[in-house]
């Protein structure tokens, strides 16, 4: 079994979402919040993974983030995301698991991550399981996470890329934007499953919104990702989160 090495998941140094700098993810808010910036350079510094983790995880990514386009070389999959970190991250996984050769750029935007996967970019497709035979995107990730780690690798997976931390009335909840409905419930339903820790997913301002509601499911749920320096901040008290806060 192969494994992605900790130096490849290593985020550029200094660098944030944004484009700005840090200091240290532990310096930060007070007991009962977690800032979403803290908890995305945790994540990235998650230890290495057995192949099947780093498989599920680079797969949900890719589908959160990717588009097709054709180029002189054929099929190119584009991936962007303002995370710098997450770029990176992406694409230590995909070198890892798939061997594929990745072109990361910063867009003209000077906040865009841009990974392209040219020469390969058809048989990613089909590897990672993105669209079908006609080019036409699935509708969900193409995994069936049937290990408890691995259904830790898809939620770390989505958050890095579309999650943050919401401020609830007394504390930060977890909290992830879907523009799709059945990504939503394909992961509610994983941490439900294998992880026995409920998502709830509802409608918040026209947006589909995945999210904890307690203090202590979120503590647990940054705790599982592997987030516990931020897990540790939320203590344990279960304070009731209201949906309307």
């Amino acid at each position: 079994m192969t494994h992605t090495t900790l130096s490849e998941l290593r985020p550029h140094p200094g660098r944030q979402e944004g484009g700005g700098t840090r200091t240290g993810f532990l310096a930060g808010p007070p007991t009962g919040y977690a800032e979403t910036e803290d908890v995305l350079a945790e994540l990235t510094l998650v230890p290495p993974l057995p192949e099947c983790c780093a498989r599920t995880e680079a797969t949900v990514m890719l589908h959160m983030v990717h588009t097709l386009h054709m180029g002189r070389n054929g099929l190119v999959v584009r991936c962007e995301t303002p995370r710098y970190e997450a770029a990176y991250r992406l694409a230590a996984l995909i070198r890892s698991v798939w061997t594929h050769r990745v072109v990361i750029r910063m867009q003209d935007d000077g906040v865009t991550m841009a990974l392209d996967i040219e020469q390969e970019g058809r048989n990613l497709v089909r590897l990672a399981g993105l669209a079908d035979p006609w080019n036409r995107p699935h509708v969900t990730p193409a995994v069936e996470p049937s290990t408890r780690c691995c259904a830790i690798a898809a939620l770390r997976g989505a958050f890095l890329v579309s999650g943050h931390m919401g401020i609830g009335r007394t504390f930060s909840r977890a909290q992830f934007d879907f523009p799709h409905a059945a990504t939503g419930a394909f992961l509610a339903a994983l941490a439900q499953h294998q992880l026995g820790s409920p998502l709830t997913l509802m409608e918040r301002e026209g947006k589909l919104v995945l999210a904890t509601t307690t203090r202590q499911l979120t503590a647990q749920f940054l705790e599982e990702l592997g987030a516990p320096a931020n897990a540790s901040r939320l203590g344990s008290s279960d304070v009731v989160h209201s949906a309307a806060a």
